[in-house]
């Protein structure tokens, strides 16, 4: 796996559904995302919670891949580190680019447990805004914020 990308999902309405400012921000970080992954294979992941599924449906349409998986373990809290790294960990085979659409919890707490476990990194990470993500270059041991 070159890269590890761990977003928030975008706004919600009372509903729990995407508002169309949530919409507008998947969008707008789908097109951040395609400039930087570049070949490959992209797999997306999702928590079951609707906001996480419909964001990681229209980043999978960007990359035109198949719908996205979801994982009762993305949704939080409880926040289980050990397990997504498990998760995580599955996929390193199997695609190039791992898109993982989740909560605030995880967007503050996996990248740093990830680098520690998987690069041997420390990496300072806090919570992301909806609609952004982390970058993790799995072969530069680098991390960014889109």
């Amino acid at each position: 796996m070159k890269n590890l990308i761990i977003a928030r999902h975008g706004l919600c309405a009372e509903d729990g559904n995407l508002d169309v400012c949530g919409k507008s921000q998947i969008v707008k970080l789908s097109i951040k995302l395609e400039l930087v992954l570049t070949g490959g294979v992209v797999c997306v992941l999702s928590s079951t919670v609707d906001r996480a599924v419909q964001s990681a449906r229209i980043i999978s349409w960007s990359f035109g891949v198949a719908e996205a998986e979801a994982y009762e373990i993305l949704v939080s809290p409880p926040v289980d580190l050990g397990a997504v790294y498990r998760l995580v960990s599955q996929f390193k085979g199997l695609c190039t680019h791992l898109i993982i659409v989740t909560h605030s919890e995880y967007t503050k707490d996996l990248p740093a447990y990830f680098g520690r476990m998987a690069l041997g990194v420390n990496f300072e990470s806090h919570p992301l805004q909806p609609g952004q993500a982390w970058v993790i270059d799995c072969e530069e041991k680098t991390i960014r914020m889109i």
